[in-house]
């Protein structure tokens, strides 16, 4: 790896700690300034060779791949609990929660403590499945006209920059939000193997107690 040994990256230590619950508050704050400026190191030193940029390409078309059957999911699970409302009488009220987590085993397969623990997990933006908007059809337009966007732009930050190797590249929302908004550097990227996401259905009942 560029500029970090295994022995001396600070991502290591930051998802064994983090995967067994071992970090502070203010430690994890600590930890991702770590992170970031290991970022700065590696980007600035990636080399965007023909074998990189086209790796990426075909990570994104499979993260995109992925992303637009969330959002189908995602409207399934919200037709399904809106129809419990209807027919149930305890459930009232449902949340959704989607959550990606990337791994690179063969990357760490050296290391036993890293076995299992992916290299990022978070929640990243999905269609808002549900508005709290009282009109139907501007709630019905919001979500369409989000979705469209999530979908169908073109998230590349690069696009208007004439002299960056991936400006041709159609980026969907999931690799924009590895590669902006995360602690993963492209060499971190270009690393992963496996993605699991994880669509969570809450339908829940929410009641007042009658005090008069």
């Amino acid at each position: 790896m560029d500029n970090f040994e295994n022995e001396s990256d600070p991502l290591i230590p930051f998802l064994i700690k983090a995967n067994n619950n071992q970090l502070t508050t203010e430690e994890h704050k600590s930890y991702l300034q770590v992170l970031r400026k290991r970022k700065q190191i590696l980007n600035s030193t990636f080399t965007f060779s023909p074998e990189a940029v086209a790796k990426i390409e075909r990570i994104n078309t499979w993260l995109d791949k992925k992303y637009r059957s969330v959002i189908q999911q995602t409207d399934m699970l919200c037709a399904f609990a809106q129809v419990q409302i209807q027919k149930n009488a305890f459930i009232n009220d449902y949340e959704t929660d989607f959550t990606l987590e990337v791994y690179s085993p063969n990357k760490y397969r050296h290391l036993a403590e890293m076995d299992g623990i992916p290299v990022y997990s978070g929640r990243l933006l999905l269609d808002p499945n549900k508005q709290e908007a009282a009109d139907k059809d501007h709630e019905s337009t919001t979500k369409r006209e989000t979705t469209l966007w999530l979908v169908e732009e073109n998230h590349n930050e690069f696009s208007n920059n004439a002299y960056h190797p991936l400006r041709l590249q159609k980026h969907g929302w999931l690799l924009h939000e590895l590669y902006d908004h995360t602690y993963l550097a492209w060499q971190d990227i270009l690393d992963i193997e496996e993605i699991w996401l994880d669509m969570t259905l809450v339908t829940q009942h929410c009641d007042k107690i009658d005090t008069a």
